[in-house]
């Protein structure tokens, strides 16, 4: 029997959607349904029953937002575009031709655990020897950061490298402005890093950055959202870091 947990309001029109070890998101503006994130292969059914709750469907579906291309993130977007054919998918470019070709994680671009001893337990737990292929999806909207997207009544793209070259946060600018973090860190057991990194440095100076970003909440793809002041608690955890020039991607290297 499918288990589905009841999406649970993070302020306004925004809502979180448990799926395990992941969240989604689903921004509920109306006439204009936007998820943000799909989960893990196989969670189509959940998603779908979750929007039920708030009496919506998956034909109400407009958009849908993915923060990077990762297995537990990009699992279930083929079979959620086949059941909304009218969504638009809208992802950050150097991730997105790996989605489209159902890949998960590039050899040049290995994830490395962050410091520390319980990071580098959960890594060979839960990461190293997971699988690294998804269904390919079609992404319809590459994205290069800095877009306005005329969505869910305006929202902000900010590139975001570090866990992967083509991470995306996305700032929702309504309710004082939510941050859907992705996995530049996490929150389960408070707020910290990610588990992993392609580049943990450049991870570093990214959550540096989004210490000066005016947000009201911050939605993480594990863990709780921060609800009360999450700018004091980036600030107090990622703020010491030396601001340095976020490099483009297209300096980084090409993507393919």
């Amino acid at each position: 029997m499918l288990e589905v947990m009841t999406p649970q309001r993070i302020v306004g029109d925004c809502y979180r959607i448990p799926l395990g070890i992941v969240n989604a998101f689903v921004i509920a503006c109306p006439g204009e349904l936007t998820l943000i994130d799909t989960g893990l292969p196989g969670e189509a059914d959940r998603i779908e029953a979750a929007l039920a709750k708030l009496g919506y469907s998956l034909g109400d579906l407009r958009n849908i937002l993915v923060t990077h291309c990762h297995r537990d993130h990009a699992g279930s977007l083929a079979e959620l575009q086949r059941r909304a054919p009218q969504a638009r998918t809208f992802m950050h470019q150097d991730d997105a031709w790996l989605v489209e070709q159902g890949r998960t994680i590039r050899e040049d671009r290995p994830l490395r655990p962050a410091p520390g001893p319980l990071n580098f337990l959960l890594f060979h737990l839960l990461l190293r020897w997971g699988s690294t292929e998804i269904e390919p999806a079609k992404v319809d909207c590459r994205l290069r950061g800095h877009e306005r997207l005329n969505i869910a009544g305006g929202i902000t793209v900010l590139h975001a490298p570090g866990h992967t070259r083509g991470q995306a946060c996305f700032l929702w600018e309504h309710e004082g402005g939510v941050l859907f973090a992705a996995d530049t860190a996490c929150c389960v057991f408070g707020l910290t890093y990610s588990v992993a990194y392609e580049d943990f440095e450049l991870g570093k100076r990214v959550l540096a950055n989004l210490c000066r970003m005016e947000f009201q909440y911050a939605c993480f793809g594990h863990g709780k959202t921060i609800v009360r002041n999450p700018r004091r608690d980036f600030s107090a955890r990622f703020a010491r870091v030396r601001h340095k020039r976020l490099v483009p991607a297209s300096e980084l290297a090409t993507s393919t």
